[in-house]
């Protein structure tokens, strides 16, 4: 689970963004949208 365009340099789309902001803990958000970090599933649950 991730925004894995941040992991090639590309900035993550809108369409991909408002639903992540919406639905996920912004701690998760701010690792997946800037770092690139990708969460196996349950890590994910585990992460909010």
């Amino acid at each position: 689970m991730g925004l894995n365009e941040v992991t090639i340099g590309i900035s993550p789309p809108r369409f991909a963004i408002e639903p992540a902001r919406s639905h996920v803990h912004p701690a998760w958000l701010s690792r997946t949208g800037t770092l690139g970090e990708m969460l196996e599933p349950d890590d994910a649950v585990a992460d909010g």
